[in-house]
């Protein structure tokens, strides 16, 4: 990462020069039946008034670890959009900017780099995208993109087709 672009071996993600980093956090998600089975990485990005978040940027790269070879990613979304070339599965929602993460969750790592960063998580209209790098669903790249003061999902989704750039392989 560099700046406001965010890159892998697949994809360049630039954001807006107006969004403030806030940090990454690597980590793998466990569950008490599999253990240990998905590695994660995620930045985190905002725009805000004062410690109040306006407009959120959490991009995430997701990978099943090899000793689960039997879980692929399963997305059931009607909608897809493509941005760069590529792509996404698209899902909406509102959030209160109240809502409980679960424990070991990536929304729980998410929400500690705003805690960290003293940001007051706020009423969202939220927009996902989700491409899957390989036929078999193992890898994926999320990026979730939400807005204060827009409670219009189509809005809100053609907002963030605009505003994050994306570009295949690194360099774009």
């Amino acid at each position: 990462m560099q700046g406001h672009v965010v890159t892998s071996p697949a994809v360049t993600i630039t954001l807006p020069g107006s969004a403030r980093y806030l940090g990454t956090d690597t980590f793998t998600l466990t569950d008490p039946k599999l253990g240990p089975f998905d590695d994660c990485k995620l930045f985190v990005f905002v725009e805000a008034n004062g410690k109040e978040i306006q407009k959120l940027y959490w991009v995430q790269f997701e990978e099943y670890k090899p000793s689960h070879p039997e879980l692929h990613h399963a997305y059931n979304s009607p909608r897809h959009v493509e941005i760069g070339g590529l792509d996404f599965y698209v899902d909406t929602w509102t959030s209160t900017g109240k809502d409980a993460a679960e424990r070991g969750s990536d929304t729980e790592h998410f929400n500690a780099l705003l805690t960290a960063n003293r940001y007051m998580r706020v009423p969202m209209t939220v927009v996902r995208l989700v491409h899957l790098f390989d036929k078999a669903k193992r890898k994926e790249l999320m990026i979730i993109y939400g807005e204060a003061e827009t409670s219009d999902t189509e809005t809100v989704l053609q907002h963030a087709i605009a505003r994050v750039r994306i570009g295949q392989g690194a360099g774009g």
